[in-house]
């Protein structure tokens, strides 16, 4: 058995007083990638032998079971500074399957100095001697990420820093730098096309991260005679894509539907022979180029023929092979057998490594000409309908394309063929491939059919699933298209079967992700139109703890706490422990383009809502089935992907706005009612408040709004002349005043005028009204306490002289207060009105509490419950 694969990251110089961290948890076990079998054991060895690593506190006699990190016995190893004295020390890691005992093994080695230095730890994306591609945009493409620690013991230098690509072996050559340089405590590099302009099949490199300087070192070796800070990763090895292989196709020439080929493809080389794929298309002949019969069974080539540039991944490139033409005929390592329809024909085989990179070969020919007689095509569709072989039965119907035959007689063949199916990649390449040369074109009660049939497929994919479910992606779209030509009056219930098939298509890929995982699907043909389907499966009794987060759906965990689900959860808990989540995606291909002309009610929003709409349909599933766990009163969030701008401009005076419609089953139409929108860069929240249904369709349009009045211009000049107005008013008002001011302080003679005042003082004395008493408010006693302290008045009439006998007493009085030999207690505040007792009585608080993150007194799982089986997870 394959031996589970160590991945381990860490710095390779630290100083004594630097704590460090070998972080080996990016390991895993290839055979079983999703189980917890794996069991770490670090251990340690001076290579001087000044030192002895027992002593270290991770492998104390208390200690060394601990797993995280403090320990010896997980992922994780921490090394706290001081520890080590300075020298040499080598860490082995023993990973081991517990299953049947497998290890695995690998060492890292640490220099300890007694100068403070940067400790650099890197985590690359591959083990050591792991091989990657040097072709560009493949399942390995390489990266790498630093962290540098400065501070605390491990040095403190400023210095900028830059990735380069170094050969593995001493002194290691510096090959080129590959990205600007950097003075971030985190750095990390993708692969660029510049990397794997230097790499050379089945030679080993490195990357490094380097301190820059004014100096230039050719190497590692004379970087560090320089005196600067570096650390590399483990060593990869370059790994060159399948090469020199060629196309052969036997016969030459024949008849549609009667003759059969043999197509195979050899000589090619690689590093592992043993893992190569090969896929094989059909493409119509490029342009200028043509075949004609040599006479002797062979074909003649005309024009300039050279291979087209292909693009076998990137559905989004025009160059897509399925952009050009190009037809899927299977996969197969053996010669493929089949039959061709009339036409002249290019021929291609895509070679593929165990690391994605592929290679491709191409061939002009065959040359298929049509059959002259219906009678023997019809009467080969029958002979191989009797044979009862799925493999067969297609690949008569696949040369049948180019023929008159009856289209029920084709579709009781594919029906007949999808009941035998082969559930393999090439089976369900071959079934897809038919199934679309069948709906092309075909009425909504052909493509009803053939849909009963695919549903057949897919149910089978559900008990044995299989990687080639993705082929059938096309097929529902194909169906889509031509259910848009139904009648008005049966457009309700084509759309209805179209979300069925691709329901079912969902549970097809469902049956190979496992609890907590995800898949996508995703077709898009040459016009934009496409159909992507994203799934994901959580287990049930975490929901209503965590809620539901997938996929841009967010479900608060309140949602799903309402006391019928929680019973019922708990009662079929453990038959049935996975809720699966599908949003299925029609691209620029709504499945409700009629609802505008069928809604009971007139609806702006749904003139709105166009045909080439992309539309959204969320379904939250309980055991692959829709009448359970629907969507009825729950609140949810999706994010939708921002629509194109339309082409024609808004109305006068109006913008046009993102906003969110969902499809009302009941009125049949789109509404924007219940729910709130949110535009954010790239994407638009959609917020739902009450579900409704098992199914939601959801969709983003641009509405027309009301543009913002815009404030009118303010003329400056009005402002600069009516600021200096103010100016100049307030001038006046101030010279008035002060003239005012000195008619007042006028000097007088103090022997006449001592009377006037004293008069004139008792006369404002009893001028002044009585005051009002004030019923001052309750207050709380804290506020009382402040309110008792006195305040000193503030005086404004001299305390002496005549008539300030009632202003003398009162500041009498206030002194009083005040004095620390007084002994009269202060008044108090007005006492709070006293509350009437009552009978106790229960008080009752209900809250809802909206906050995702807020802890829940719900147990954790459904066993916690007392009664609950132990029942194994499925």
């Amino acid at each position: 058995a394959q031996p589970p694969i160590l991945r381990i990251s860490g710095p390779y110089v630290v100083s004594e007083t630097c704590s460090f961290t070998l972080d080996a948890s990016a390991s895993y076990d290839p055979i079983a990638p999703d189980t917890n079998d794996l069991v770490f054991y670090w251990s340690c060895a001076s290579g001087t032998g000044a030192f002895n690593c027992r002593t270290l506190s991770n492998f104390g006699p208390g200690t060394w079971i601990l797993q995280n990190g403090t320990g010896s016995s997980g992922p994780l190893l921490i090394v706290n500074g001081n520890q080590l004295l300075e020298g040499n020390y080598t860490f082995t890691l023993q990973l081991i399957r517990q299953s049947d005992q497998v290890v695995s093994s690998s060492t890292w080695t640490v220099d300890v100095t007694k100068t403070a230095s940067i400790s650099i730890s890197i985590s690359p994306s591959w083990y050591e001697g792991q091989p990657v591609s040097t072709q560009a945009n493949t399942d390995s493409s390489p990266s790498s990420t630093a962290f540098l620690r400065t501070g605390q013991g491990c040095g403190d230098k400023e210095a900028l820093w830059s990735w380069a690509l170094v050969e593995a072996d001493s002194p290691f050559n510096i090959l080129t730098y590959l990205d600007s340089p950097s003075n971030a405590s985190e750095i990390s590099y993708s692969a660029s096309d510049l990397l794997y302009d230097y790499l050379l099949p089945s030679q080993r490199y490195a990357l490094a991260l380097m301190e820059q300087t004014d100096q230039t070192p050719s190497s590692l070796e004379q970087a560090d005679v320089f005196g600067l800070s570096f650390s590399r990763t483990v060593p990869f090895l370059a790994d060159a894509p399948p090469a020199g292989g060629l196309l052969t196709c036997v016969p030459m020439q024949g008849v549609a539907a009667t003759t059969e080929f043999f197509i195979t493809s050899s000589g090619w080389y690689d590093e592992d022979m043993s893992n190569l794929s090969f896929a094989f298309y059909r493409f119509p002949l490029p342009s200028g180029v043509a075949l004609a019969s040599d006479g002797s069974g062979g074909v003649l080539v005309t024009g300039t023929f050279s291979p087209p540039d292909v693009e076998w991944k990137d559905t989004s490139s025009a160059n897509h092979w399925m952009n050009l033409g190009g037809v899927c005929l299977g996969y197969s390592q053996l010669p493929l057998q089949l039959r061709l329809p009339a036409g002249q024909h290019m021929l291609a085989v895509v070679v593929q490594d165990s690391h994605g990179a592929v290679s491709s070969s191409f061939m002009a020919g065959p040359l298929v000409t049509v059959s002259p007689s219906v009678s023997d095509v019809e009467l080969g569709l029958s002979v191989s309908l009797v044979s009862n072989n799925a493999e067969i039965i297609l690949s008569m119907l696949d040369a049948t394309v180019t023929e008159q035959v009856e289209t029920s007689k084709e579709v009781q063949a594919f029906a007949t063929a999808t009941s035998v199916a082969d559930l393999s990649e090439t089976g369900l390449c071959r079934l897809s491939r038919v199934a679309n040369n069948l709906l092309a074109d075909a009425t909504p009660a052909t493509a009803e059919s053939i849909s009963g049939a695919v549903s057949t497929v897919l149910a089978d994919i559900v008990k044995i699933p299989s990687v080639g479910v993705n082929r059938l992606g096309s097929v529902v779209l194909s169906v889509a298209t031509s259910y848009s030509a139904a009648e008005l009056d049966e457009v309700i219930l084509r759309t209805q079967q179209l979300n069925s098939l691709a329901m079912k298509l969902g549970n097809a890929i469902l049956a190979a992700v496992s609890v907590h995982g995800s898949q996508n699907l995703s077709y898009v043909d040459a016009t934009g139109r496409g159909l992507q389907i994203y799934v994901a499966k959580k287990r049930v009794r975490d929901l209503p703890y965590d809620g539901l987060s997938v996929g841009g759906l967010q479900m608060p965990d309140y949602t799903f706490q309402s006391r019928p689900l929680l019973y019922y959860l708990l009662e079929v808990g453990p038959a049935c422990p996975t809720v699966e989540v599908q949003l299925t995606t029609w691209l620029k291909s709504n499945p409700y383009f009629w609802a505008s002309n069928v809604s009971n009610e007139s609806s702006y929003v749904a003139s709105l809502v166009t045909s080439d709409a992309t539309v959204v349909v969320l379904e939250v599933r309980h055991c692959l089935t829709q009448e359970i766990l629907n969507l009825t009163d729950r609140q949810l969030t999706l994010s939708l992907p921002l629509p194109d701008m339309p082409t024609e401009p808004p109305p006068s005076g109006y913008l046009y706005e993102a906003t969110c419609a969902v499809f009302d089953p009941d009125k049949l139409q789109w509404t924007r009612q219940g729910l709130r929108s949110q535009q954010l860069q790239e994407t638009v929240e959609c917020t739902v408040a009450n579900g409704n249904g098992a199914a939601i369709p959801f969709t983003v349009f641009y509405m027309p709004m009301p543009a913002p009045e815009e404030a009118e211009p303010v003329n400056v000049g009005i402002m600069v002349v009516a600021i200096i107005v103010f100016f100049l008013c307030l001038g006046a008002v101030a010279y008035s005043n002060s003239k005012k001011g000195g008619d007042k302080v006028a000097p007088e003679d103090d022997s006449t005028a001592a009377p006037e005042k004293a008069e004139e003082s008792a006369v404002a004395v009893q001028e002044v009204p009585e005051a009002s008493p004030v019923v001052p408010d309750p207050v709380a006693p804290a506020e009382l306490a402040e309110a008792s302290v006195p305040v000193e008045p503030q005086a404004s009439v001299p305390r002496s002289g005549p008539g300030n006998e009632a202003i003398e007493t009162h500041f009498q009085d206030w002194e009083k207060e005040v004095s620390p030999k007084s002994t009269t207690t202060p008044a108090a505040g007005p006492e709070p009105p006293e509350v009437a007792s009552s009978p106790a009585r229960q008080s009752v608080e209900v809250r809802v509490d909206t906050n995702d993150s807020a802890p829940s007194n719900l147990p954790r799982h459904p066993e916690d419950l007392p009664g609950q089986p132990d029942v194994p997870e499925r």
